[in-house]
């Protein structure tokens, strides 16, 4: 948040819904990753992304179901976009 960190290395992108703006994941010995940027969700036709903010794109994964609580029956996530 205050511009310190560049990326974040995980083996998966959780982080972007804890304020990450660029996580790296999946790297393997060769040193090939993947990259995701909270910035570039925007670009992501389904579920539309433009008009999201961090609050709301935090929102979407909860209800859609993460670590930390169950998942809510018969919410995925295209129905927890819709909700938010």
């Amino acid at each position: 948040r205050n511009g310190w960190v560049d990326a974040v290395v995980t083996e998966d992108s959780d982080l972007l819904a804890f304020g990450c703006a660029t996580v790296l994941y999946k790297l393997d010995k060769s040193g090939q990753c993947k990259q995701v940027r909270f910035a570039d969700l925007g670009s992501i036709a389904k579920p539309a992304m433009a008009n999201f903010d961090l609050e709301m794109f935090r929102a979407m994964c909860i209800l859609s179901g993460c670590d930390y609580v169950k998942q809510i029956p018969g919410i995925g996530l295209v129905k927890a976009h819709e909700l938010v």
